[in-house]
């Protein structure tokens, strides 16, 4: 049920009850709200691992250390669901920057790190070309301490433009310094199977600063599968 936020009623997100407001390109609307299953998929208990490890940390920081990440927090800026900024506590970006480097396989930072500028693509390419999917973009190589988290989805109809953050698995963690082409063909069999010609693959790529754990935004590109 679609509804127009007034002075009265402004605009509304999460649930009460059992109503869960919300709101897409359309407007605003209210849906009944509905229970989660809980699959315990590979990637659902290996993000809650990470998460169990980096609490973990948490917990044996110094209160120097803690200050420390709770002085970055205040720095890292994010938006909500209604549009709002807000910053991180230290605890939030504590977990934000070794969930990232736990990914990459590296050692949780116990010391909060600056943060790094991470530059994006000059330019960046999704391609399909006799059954292979390649991302290729510039400047290459990235540089020594970069690396990328390249995440697909599975194909779905062409007149599909747009896929949720859900739909998306990470596909590869690149080597530091990465040169441009990558192919990606045999990641995506591993988790897909054999592309289907004609579907549309969606591919979101992550600059990934190792060295301080932060990623820049998405880049988000689409191919149809030949």
């Amino acid at each position: 049920m679609k509804y127009a936020p007034s002075a009265l009623i402004g605009r509304l997100s999460r649930s009460a009850g059992s109503t869960t407001a919300s709101h897409n390109r359309f407007g605003s609307y209210l849906r009944n709200r509905v229970i989660p299953t809980n699959p315990l998929t590979a990637k659902q208990t290996a993000v809650r691992v990470q998460l169990a490890a980096v609490s973990s940390a948490w917990k044996t920081l110094s209160q120097a250390n803690r200050d420390g990440w709770t002085a970055l927090g205040t720095q890292i800026t994010k938006t909500d669901s209604l549009g709002s900024s807000y910053t991180l506590n230290g605890l939030q970006a504590f977990v934000s920057c070794n969930r990232n480097r736990l990914t990459a396989g590296v050692s949780i930072l116990s010391v909060a790190p600056a943060i790094p500028t991470i530059t994006a693509f000059a330019t960046a390419t999704f391609t399909s070309a006799a059954g292979a999917l390649t991302f290729t973009f510039t400047a290459t190589p990235l540089g020594a301490t970069d690396q990328l988290f390249i995440s697909l989805t599975p194909g779905v109809s062409a007149g599909i433009n747009f896929m949720p953050r859900g739909r998306y698995k990470l596909a590869t963690v690149t080597a530091l310094n990465v040169a441009s082409p990558i192919a990606l063909l045999a990641a995506y069999t591993a988790l897909y199977g054999v592309p289907v010609a004609g579907q549309k693959v969606f591919l979101s790529a992550l600059r990934h600063n190792q060295a301080s754990g932060f990623v820049g935004p998405p880049t988000i590109l689409t191919v149809i599968a030949t």
